[in-house]
């Protein structure tokens, strides 16, 4: 502190802060008195301050306001360089924190990890090779912390176990049916005819079960020297079930044909058994063409796909439509039987809607003009060859089967009466 007089003779300590540093009054202090006492006269109050790079220092005078005839200062000197320490220390501090930080997270993660996440990879690992088919894929580690986690993995590992074992009797079921089914499959082989029953109508077969047994049925018929008859049926259904069905038409039918030999007879005979059998629960659709030796076939479609007439003559070809119900329903209506028309080298398709309705890749069904076109086009060739080269270009067409298909080429032979 400071005291001086208004002309500023003389300056003297009155005070000094007793301090570890030591402040020592600048050696041009009555100079800066005099120039701030010169600014005074203009501003009512004023101070000086200088800074002093070289030291880091604030080097600050004040006046203090007295009545006393002297006017005193205050001198004060701020170090920047301690303001500088402090500011490097809490950035330290505030690194230090950060670290500290990273570590804490970091520990944490891998105690997580440890204690978690490890588990949920292992769990994550075991679903994923049980879905890949690997059924003996187990959680393996260490349950005795007996926590959440601990009783997830159990419990999935007991899932895991039922899931093995019922898999393996589903696989040892499947198994046997298909043992069943192979059989099943020889046993309707052989309800299959015989095609030298009708060798002189140079028959043709496709047949194609969609399982390993078929909803599709034919059959051949030498009833005598005069009288032959095709006959194809389409049971409603695949499978087993569709099986079942053509067995009981097989039977019925040869039951009948021992009594009469009229389609419409028959028809209505094995609608009938199939009413009483299955109760309306399971019908067929089916034809039954009877071939007269003088040049006619008596027809009866009840509600199958139409066969189709060739004509040896022209290439034209004709749709037989239907004329009578399904086989099964409450009950069996037909017109009266017709026959038509005949002529050696004329030839007929018999198909089920396997082969028209079959699909491609891009949701198009074969069709029934495909067919007839090819018919018509390639109708000179033989038997064999026309239909084994229109079941290959369906092969090539059908791009998944979703019915059992049938076809039956047959040519018209020369009257031997």
């Amino acid at each position: 502190m400071c005291p001086t007089k208004c002309h500023r003779a003389k300056a003297s300590v009155l005070y000094r802060n007793s301090n570890e540093y030591e402040l020592l009054l600048p050696k041009n202090v009555k100079d800066k008195l005099k120039e701030m006492d010169a600014r005074s006269q203009i501003v009512k109050s004023t101070y000086n301050i200088e800074l002093d790079s070289d030291n880091f220092l604030v080097k600050i005078i004040l006046p203090i306001e007295s009545k006393a005839e002297k006017q005193y200062y205050v001198y004060s000197e701020l170090s920047i360089r301690i303001i500088l320490e402090r500011l490097n220390l809490l950035y330290f501090q505030i690194i230090l924190s950060i670290c500290w930080g990273i570590i804490f997270h970091l520990l944490f993660a891998i105690y997580l990890f440890k204690k978690i996440f490890s588990r949920l990879k292992i769990l994550s690992n075991t679903s994923n090779q049980m879905s890949q088919g690997e059924l003996t894929a187990r959680n393996d580690w260490d349950f005795s912390k007996n926590d959440e986690l601990d009783q997830l993995g159990i419990s999935f590992n007991e899932m895991a176990t039922n899931i093995e074992k019922s898999i393996t009797e589903v696989k040892k079921l499947n198994k046997e049916i298909q043992r069943e089914l192979e059989i099943g499959k020889q046993v309707q082989t052989m309800f299959l005819p015989n095609t030298n029953l009708i060798k002189i109508f140079k028959p043709s077969i496709y047949y194609r079960p969609m399982r390993e047994v078929s909803g599709d049925i034919y059959n051949f018929f030498d009833i005598d020297e005069r009288f032959k008859a095709v006959f194809l049926a389409d049971a409603t259904g695949h499978g087993v079930s569709a099986a079942i069905v053509t067995t009981v038409i097989q039977m019925s039918l040869n039951s009948i044909l021992t009594k009469t030999k009229n389609p419409k007879i028959i028809m209505n005979f094995l609608c009938k058994e199939l009413l009483d059998v299955f109760d309306s629960y399971f019908m067929a659709s089916g034809v039954f063409f009877l071939f007269d030796g003088n040049e006619k076939v008596y027809i009866v479609n009840s509600a199958h796909n139409p066969p189709l007439l060739i004509r040896q003559k022209d290439r034209t070809v004709t749709e037989i439509m239907a004329n009578g119900s399904l086989l099964g329903m409450d009950e069996f209506t037909a017109e009266d039987i017709k026959y038509t028309k005949i002529y050696p080298g004329d030839k007929f398709l018999f198909y089920t809607d396997g082969l028209v309705e079959a699909k491609n890749d891009k949701n198009e069904m074969y069709g029934l003009e495909k067919v007839k076109d090819y018919l018509s086009k390639n109708f000179d060739l033989d038997n064999k060859i026309i239909l084994d080269d229109l079941v290959s270009d369906f092969t090539g067409f059908v791009q998944e089967y979703k019915d059992d298909v049938t076809a039956i080429l047959i040519e018209v032979p020369e009257n031997e009466s």
